[in-house]
C-alpha cells in the first residue's frame, strides 16, 4: 500500500509538470538592471585636451563605450571594480576620471584626480574598453 501511495504521489508530480505548472522559482532579477554609468576623462592641462564622456547602461546594453555588452559582462562579474576608493589627493595637472551612476542598485562615485587608483584605472580601463591614449588609463 505504501509502494502504491508513493507511485501515485510521483506520477501526480510528473503530471503537474508536464502541464506547465512547476514548483520552481521566477528567474532571479538581472542584477544588472538599472545600471547606467557616466565615465568622464579630464585631460589635465594638457594643451587642445578636452573632457570626454560616455555613457554606458545594462540590461539591455546599450552607450557610447566601444563594446557596450562586453562592459557590463565585464561589470557584473567584476563589480569590485567600482568598488569605493580610499581617499587621495591627486596632481590636478595630470588629469583624471569619474564613474558616476549606478551599478544594478548600487550607486556609484568614484573619482580618480590625477594619479590616484592607477591600478584600478588601469583595469576599469580594459574593462569598459576605453582605448589607450584616451587619458583614462594614464596613457
Amino acid at each position: 500500500m505504501h509502494r502504491t501511495t508513493l507511485t501515485f504521489a510521483a506520477l501526480l508530480a510528473l503530471s503537474a509538470t508536464a502541464c506547465g505548472q512547476s514548483s520552481s522559482a521566477a528567474p532571479a532579477p538581472d542584477p544588472l538592471a538599472g545600471t547606467s554609468l557616466t565615465v568622464t576623462i579630464y585631460p589635465g592641462f594638457i594643451a587642445n585636451g578636452k573632457t570626454t564622456v560616455f555613457h554606458l547602461r545594462c540590461a539591455p546594453a546599450t552607450g557610447t563605450l566601444h563594446d557596450p555588452a562586453a562592459a557590463c559582462h565585464t561589470l557584473a562579474t567584476r563589480p569590485q571594480l567600482l568598488a569605493p576608493l580610499a581617499p587621495c589627493v591627486g596632481l590636478p595637472d595630470t588629469g583624471g576620471g569619474a564613474i558616476t551612476g549606478k551599478l544594478g542598485k548600487r550607486k556609484v562615485e568614484l573619482h580618480f584626480p590625477g594619479g590616484c587608483g592607477a591600478a584600478r584605472l588601469k583595469a576599469l580601463s580594459g574593462a569598459l574598453g576605453l582605448q589607450q591614449g584616451s587619458g583614462f588609463a594614464g596613457g
